[in-house]
């Protein structure tokens, strides 16, 4: 069990850096002989007082572009968007986005990974309709490389909801660290007592990316005896 969803999550930060870090304009072809050259990627790096720029370095990736892709003939499974429960910290109704894997049978138990979003996003972010994520997880599960779990799309902000357009950049970043909290206290609770997730945290991961990898650092750290798996990519630590 721990292998595919390990492979999911770090499936996941290949599809994250993809997302953030390569070229649109830069073509597969030219991709592969950079990246077949990381010698002379390295020297040309440095400039005249030889500092070194990691950035300069081209990224090499390992997963097809069609592992992204919607696949004529492959069950991406059930969205449900905006199902709604009340969060006593935000001290007001928040809402999720959740996935039901392929042959979903409410009458079996499945595990699950809570997935958070970066700065200035919401629980549609990464789960919704032909997502990114969506269509990545159901291409693996076709494929047999993870297994049938729930993924469950986050909104960090944790606050009266119609005072959500009003909050400075500030008092976002406290009320988005008000999630971390609020993961455990509420929406894990309402999930599991309203649907057929695995308990333990060898069945539960938590991801995120930016923002939303610093949240799931702290709330995996938080709620230790809660998830088994942290999936942090590239952390927005500092604020």
């Amino acid at each position: 069990m721990k292998k595919p969803i390990t492979a999911l999550i770090a499936i996941m930060l290949t599809a994250m850096m993809l997302l953030t870090a390569c070229s649109g304009n830069q073509s597969t072809a030219e991709t592969k002989a950079t990246a077949s050259t990381p010698d002379q990627a390295a020297v040309g790096s440095q400039d005249n007082g030889g500092s070194y720029d990691p950035y300069a370095v081209a990224n090499r990736y390992d997963v097809g572009s069609e592992m992204f892709e919607k696949q004529s003939g492959v069950d991406y499974g059930t969205l449900q968007k905006d199902v709604t429960y009340y969060s006593s910290v935000a001290g007001d109704n928040k809402q999720v986005n959740i996935l039901l894997p392929a042959g979903y049978d409410e009458s079996q138990t499945y595990p699950v990974t809570y997935v958070f979003h970066g700065f200035g996003g919401d629980h549609n972010t990464h789960i919704d309709t032909d997502s990114y994520l969506v269509l990545l997880y159901g291409n693996m599960l076709d494929k047999g490389l993870t297994v049938p779990q729930i993924l469950v799309g986050m909104d960090m902000y944790t606050d009266k909801l119609a005072d959500k357009d009003a909050k400075t950049e500030e008092e976002l970043r406290f009320i988005y660290d008000k999630a971390i909290k609020e993961t455990g206290v509420d929406l894990m609770p309402f999930i599991e007592e309203h649907y057929p997730v695995m308990t333990g945290r060898e069945y539960t991961a938590v991801a995120g990316m930016s923002e939303g990898g610093a949240k799931s650092l702290c709330t995996g750290f938080e709620w230790l005896d809660k998830f088994g798996y942290i999936g942090a990519f590239a952390p927005a630590t500092s604020t």
